[in-house]
């Protein structure tokens, strides 16, 4: 997690930019204590614009105390654009050289988000760099567009180019921005959260409309610095993640290994089960997202937990002492692949909004009709039927008749009821 923030569009010299730049790093090191950078960009009369770059591997306050820093805020009022920064290290040593804004060709970027692997960006070799740094590296040789459409993991980027000299914002679902209009629609102001653009605003009294907004996921705001109201969207395509984890859906009745598994815990492709959940395992390099560890309450849950794979972490706090119902699609035993003991079967959910269910309570059938726990049950239950030793499912607790000693299946209830009968 990193801090961004920002300000864009010709500045009246009696806004206090100075001051919001100044409460802009302090508040955004909650996000981020590893560097601190900020690029102010002025537009000139020369050929090329002037840039007042400065980042460090510090702390905001720290940063903050620095002449250097404090010189160049001195400037803020003349900047047509200023892209600041509080990074949180991820990928790449705390250095220098790896904190934001990176200036890179015709790009000034920074990056909120960690990325996953290469995705499809060209020349992807870190080395001692960051995957923010592969980000404005292909988009200064590429293109922006070519670039978006290659990322995969988490991001909000907002960047300068230089030579079409635009500023740009584009984020997916995994990380959020808050963008608020001055009141006349000729600045623009932006922060990581909502709550500190407005205590920013505020703060320096800058006099801005009441509602704040959010860019749209998977879409490239292109804002002529000149005449930031004249902006365009751009919708790009997301890239797709494709888990070397995929399962085939199997047909109901078809022999094969998996079903040989699930048949070891009485379970069958279509079954619908409830489980509850248990951990989070996060996914290595994708931030937000990895597995959710959930228990299937039998009796054999000493040793049977179920791992619904690749999950936003959102579901997993949705989830959270729940009961939720899944489908089980398609399963495979695991063991070294997340490295967790014990077996484990992965099942892929109906869908990734399944079905919260209220804590099952009191709502399974037990001895004499009275209503208990499934804890309960599966402890009543535990050693099978008195009579011929079967385990009983828990989906057959209402069929299931109860004695002195303990529970009795079906098929030994129609057997003791004839027996009965006859004497």
């Amino acid at each position: 997690m990193c801090g961004l923030f920002g300000f864009l569009g010709e500045q009246n010299k009696y806004q206090p930019l100075r001051g919001f730049l100044e409460n802009a790093i302090i508040c955004g090191a909650v996000r981020g204590m590893d560097s601190t950078g900020i690029a102010g960009i002025q537009q000139t009369d020369k050929k090329e614009p002037s840039i007042f770059l400065y980042k460090r591997a510090l702390s905001g306050p720290d940063f903050l105390q620095l002449t250097k820093t404090d010189k160049l805020l001195w400037f803020a009022e003349l900047f047509d654009v200023c892209i600041g920064h509080n990074r949180a290290g991820t990928i790449g040593d705390i250095t220098d050289d790896n904190a934001h804004p990176y200036h890179l060709g015709h790009i000034i970027g920074a990056h909120n988000g960690t990325l996953q692997g290469a995705g499809k960006l060209e020349d992807y070799s870190l080395k001692d760099r960051t995957d923010s740094w592969n980000i404005f590296n292909n988009m200064a040789n590429l293109d922006e567009l070519t670039t978006l459409k290659a990322l995969n993991g988490a991001y909000v980027l907002t960047w300068v180019n230089l030579k079409e000299w635009t500023f740009n914002i584009a984020r997916n679902d995994m990380r959020p921005l808050a963008c608020v209009w001055e009141t006349k629609k000729e600045q623009l102001y932006w922060a990581s959260e909502a709550g500190m653009l407005r205590w920013l605003t505020l703060r320096n009294e800058i006099e801005t409309e009441e509602k704040m907004w959010e860019p749209s996921e998977n879409t490239w705001y292109k804002f002529p610095i000149n005449n930031p109201k004249k902006y365009e969207k751009i919708p790009y395509e997301k890239w797709s993640y494709q888990s070397s984890y995929v399962i085939k859906p199997i047909k109901k009745g078809q022999k094969s290994t998996i079903r040989q598994a699930l048949e070891d815990y009485d379970l069958d492709i279509g079954d619908k089960i409830i489980v509850r959940t248990s951990s989070f395992l996060p996914l290595e390099g994708r931030a937000g997202r990895g597995h959710i560890i959930l228990e299937y309450n039998t009796q054999y849950s000493n040793k049977f937990k179920v791992c619904i794979w690749d999950q936003p972490f959102e579901n997993f706090t949705k989830w959270k002492d729940s009961w939720v119902e899944v489908e089980i699609r398609g399963a495979k035993i695991e063991s070294e692949e997340i490295k967790l003991t014990g077996k484990f079967v992965r099942l892929i959910p109906l869908s990734t909004t399944a079905a919260i269910l209220n804590p099952p309570e009191f709502n399974i059938v037990g001895p004499g009709d009275t209503k208990i726990t499934s804890a309960k049950w599966f402890e009543l239950t535990a050693k099978g039927c008195i009579d011929c030793g079967e385990k009983l499912k828990l989906q057959d607790n209402a069929k299931i008749g109860w004695t002195h000693d303990g529970p009795m299946c079906e098929a030994c209830c129609k057997t003791a009821w004839t027996l009965e009968g006859k004497l």
